[in-house]
């Protein structure tokens, strides 16, 4: 089994941190998945490409407000001829892209993967729900034939997906449709916030300090009935990881695919 690295970077500061030595021969990407506001300017992607070859760029989910820059975005990309492989997490995103008829094809980001079975404290989350739904929120929702199909249609030429059971289990779904896939290794994502938790602290956007990961350990627990609580539970003593709007946790669960080449996503991050 042969394995092909990728290194993502949440900036040019930490992309030039890196060196261009230490990235020969690696595939590389740049971008956010959480925040609207880190991804790069024009200027900086067409500087980015003089220095490599091909390098993917990483669009977030895109809230209501930043829709229109987004779009006027993409649009400065495609008239600047700029060569890069889009990967978005936004499912509007691909949508406009093929209303522009955007002739390049583009990878679905990791977010498309995300349930609920990946936080740590989905009994208490779902505590309330009937059995039923608790089944259908702790599984993934990509690996829909139907889903698939469409995905297909809007120019999804691969998907970037979380090592998992069941993600191996079902990958040979994608393969079927020709679809690469690019496993993210390192960091395991447990929730997203639409919320920026920075903002929410301060008032203040950390654009340029968010990325760096600070380090969370959970104390206690909410109930609404009880309120406060310690906590008991071991799954919940990990060290956890805020970058950006982002929970993380580290992970050093490894592929045993049924490809024979595997693509491996690694994050940099200055503060691991």
């Amino acid at each position: 089994m042969m394995y092909k690295h990728e290194i993502r970077f949440s900036t040019y500061e930490d992309f030039k941190m890196y060196s261009m030595t230490n990235c020969k021969g690696l595939s590389i990407s740049i971008g956010s998945e959480g925040c609207i506001r880190k991804i790069p300017d024009i200027s900086t992607l067409i500087k980015i490409a003089e220095e490599v070859e091909h390098y993917k760029l990483v669009i977030p989910f895109v809230p209501q407000e930043h829709l229109n820059y987004v779009k006027n975005y993409l649009l400065s990309i495609i008239e600047n001829k700029i060569p890069i492989k889009l990967v978005v997490n936004d499912l509007g995103i691909l949508f406009f892209l093929r209303g522009i008829n955007y002739d390049k094809k583009v990878i679905l980001g990791k977010m498309f993967d995300w349930s609920y079975s990946q936080i740590p404290w989905v009994d208490n989350v779902l505590r309330d729900e009937s059995y039923m739904n608790r089944e259908c929120f702790r599984t993934s929702k990509l690996f829909d034939k139907e889903k698939i199909e469409l995905f297909k249609q809007l120019g999804v030429c691969g998907v970037e997906l979380r090592i998992s059971v069941e993600n191996l289990k079902n990958e040979k779904i994608m393969q079927e449709y020709g679809l690469d896939l690019y496993y993210h290794t390192g960091l395991e994502t447990i929730s997203y916030s639409r919320s920026c938790p920075y903002i929410r602290e301060n008032g203040l956007c950390e654009k340029n300090s968010c990325h760096i990961a600070r380090k969370i350990t959970m104390k206690k627990s909410w109930n609404p009935i009880s309120g406060y609580k310690e906590i008991c539970d071991e799954s919940y003593e990990k060290t956890f990881y805020q970058i950006e709007n982002i929970l993380y946790a580290k992970s050093d669960e490894l592929v045993d695919s049924t490809n024979k080449e595997i693509n491996l996503i690694y994050h940099f991050n200055r503060n691991f």
